[in-house]
């Protein structure tokens, strides 16, 4: 079962439920951290699904939409509003996106028949650790005319088949006013969208199919007032920066306050191990695009002290080659 985490923040109270969930399961319990900031809880049987979506509702969580041809989770900074050197928070840009794909939790049936899959990232940091290359569409940060907003890449995916690194729309939307371009993104793709082979179903095969500028104005067609401004002539990122590593204890932006990132070696946890995690957890954490934990807001106290030295024996603070892979979350459950 795959949920809506939009841009990977969980809290400590929606992990110890997601904790409960699998610890019923025993060694077939289990929860993966996905490439998309999400989770995945593994092992549950059917007859308990109704009862288990009950949960996730009460926690704030839902699996709608989440898996087939439809919007994937929304991907955004993991370091959303405590990195001291982030260009925004995309928290509520991914609040939004989510809100929108889903109708608020109750479905969006509208864009729920689309050819294949689609993802989408905002862009917060200089580090690109949402992928924006890989993405359907990208919203990256940039000002025009004095005013914030972003500039749009479309088409990014990773398939056997191919991978299609993310284009320039050539289009900017003010950063409060996201949500028309993705809609009208999404229902040029569900309308004009190949339904044929599914390995040339992405939208970038459509992208190739029409050309960018022919795409671009089948968006533009569906816009509200039928305008979609051109891009602004750079976004916001610095093109040789570096990308920080996030592993270890680092300050955040408010005073006296850490974050600490852990390499989830596996990308798969037992209930046990989650259950620990919960515990260290007092406020809330994120997930990133690796197999990576961030917690938030970490304080020093004695005993969250001990109860991290716990979570240390099982998570790894130390960087390395590994870091930078992540292991097939189907296997072995795919036949």
């Amino acid at each position: 079962m795959r949920l809506k985490l939009p841009n990977g923040v969980t809290t400590s109270e929606q992990t110890r439920y997601l904790a409960g969930v699998i610890e019923k399961y025993g060694k077939e319990g289990c929860a993966d951290v996905t490439t998309r900031q999400n989770w995945q809880i593994r092992g549950v049987t059917l007859p308990d699904v109704p009862e288990i979506l009950e949960g996730l509702r009460s926690v704030g969580l839902t699996s709608l939409q989440s898996g087939m041809d439809n919007v994937r989770n929304p991907v955004g900074s993991p370091l959303a509003g405590i990195d001291p050197l982030e260009i925004v928070d995309t928290r509520p840009y991914t609040n939004l996106l989510s809100s929108y794909i889903t109708n608020n939790s109750e479905g969006n049936l509208a864009i729920t028949n689309l050819p294949r899959k689609w993802n989408v990232c905002v862009i917060g940091t200089h580090d690109l650790y949402e992928h924006p290359h890989i993405n359907d569409l990208a919203y990256m940060p940039a000002e025009k005319d004095g005013k914030f907003g972003f500039n749009l890449l479309v088409g990014g995916f990773i398939s056997p088949k191919r991978w299609g690194e993310a284009l320039p729309l050539d289009a900017w939307v003010p950063g409060d006013d996201i949500i028309p371009v993705c809609k009208a993104v999404l229902e040029a793709f569900r309308d004009l969208g190949t339904r044929g082979n599914r390995q040339k179903t992405r939208m970038m095969w459509l992208i190739d199919e029409l050309g960018m500028e022919a795409f671009r104005s089948e968006i533009e067609k569906r816009m509200p007032n039928g305008v979609l401004e051109r891009a602004a002539a750079e976004d916001l990122i610095d093109k040789k920066w570096e990308r920080r590593d996030y592993l270890g204890v680092h300050p955040q932006k408010q005073e006296g306050l850490s974050f600490v990132g852990l390499h989830s070696k596996k990308d798969r946890r037992k209930y046990k191990i989650r259950s620990r995690l919960y515990v260290a957890v007092p406020i809330s954490s994120s997930i990133m695009c690796y197999s990576v934990l961030l917690l938030d807001y970490a304080v020093q106290s004695g005993a969250q002290h001990r109860d991290r030295e716990k979570l240390l024996s099982v998570h790894s603070l130390v960087s390395g080659l590994h870091i930078n892979f992540a292991k097939c979350l189907v296997y072995p459950f795919a036949k």
